[in-house]
């Protein structure tokens, strides 16, 4: 479980980041919602 606590932490970072840079869209938003509904 730390695991994966780790890994959304270093999504948010990531995210976080690329935010601030201005390039968020190039995430690829279909990879993270389907990282997301993998949880329902």
């Amino acid at each position: 479980m730390s695991d994966l606590s780790f890994f959304i932490n270093k999504i948010l970072k990531m995210t976080e980041k690329r935010r601030q840079v201005g390039t968020f869209i190039i995430f690829p938003k279909s990879l993270l919602e389907t990282f997301l509904s993998s949880f329902n």
